[in-house]
């Protein structure tokens, strides 16, 4: 792995984990609401390590993107670029999630896909400053 990607995917990591925990912090009792009737298939305590990981791995995927595809070296370009990424892989993860569990309700997924192209487009930002800025 480059030096480019490491830089970029530990950014892009640390923007997910902090932005993320403050936005679905900030909306947690409308998750909670939503996914009531969703029984023991919601864990209300998730193992932050899980979480940090699956941060991890969408950091990455947007830092190789980055490098090896798309050329991006500034935030705007992170920006532009990370939208496109960001959005195609939460609405095919939501629309999976419609398909397989009975708790999905549109406001949920709508939310979902919200707040996660907020946060991965902020981190995508990130990911193309620190690229801009490594040589």
């Amino acid at each position: 792995m480059s030096k480019k990607i490491a830089l970029a995917t530990l950014a892009a990591w640390v923007s997910l984990t902090v932005v993320g925990f403050v936005l679905f912090g900030s909306f947690m009792k409308v998750f909670e609401k939503e996914m009531a009737g969703a029984g023991d298939c919601v864990n209300m305590n998730a193992p932050v390590g899980l979480i940090l990981l699956a941060n991890l791995m969408l950091a990455l995927l947007l830092a190789v993107v980055f490098v090896r595809w798309a050329n991006v070296s500034t935030f705007l370009g992170g920006v532009t670029s990370g939208v496109v990424v960001v959005v195609l892989v939460m609405v095919w993860f939501d629309i999976w999630m419609f398909a397989n569990f009975h708790f999905m309700t549109p406001t949920l997924g709508f939310l979902d896909i919200a707040l996660n192209t907020i946060n991965g487009t902020l981190a995508a930002g990130v990911a193309g400053w620190v690229l801009g800025k490594v040589k």
